[in-house]
């Protein structure tokens, strides 16, 4: 996402993204007894790519750690309510 917008007196959202058109999804290395692979030719699906499972599981890993690592102990995450257990992290609710 390189940019979104959104206003509520308008009513309306915009998201700007890369096309990943091109793109294979990494779940179709997942093969055949993934649920959401079954019926799917997966061969001719991953044959655009010359990656293995290996090179996608370590270019995702790469990219959540990247992406996770911007707000890894980031103190305003505390302060957002949408965030999973930051009432914890402000001390509340504690056991």
């Amino acid at each position: 996402v390189y940019h979104s917008h959104g206003s509520m007196e308008a009513g309306e959202k915009w998201i700007l993204m890369e096309d990943l058109s091109e793109a294979v999804q990494s779940g179709y290395y997942f093969g055949p007894h993934s649920p959401l692979n079954w019926g799917k030719d997966l061969s001719a699906l991953t044959a655009t790519t010359p990656s293995t499972i290996e090179d996608v599981l370590r270019l995702s890993f790469r990219f959540a750690a990247r992406f996770h690592a911007r707000f890894w102990c980031a103190s305003e995450m505390r302060d957002r309510q949408w965030v999973r257990g930051s009432d914890w992290w402000r001390g509340e609710n504690r056991a």
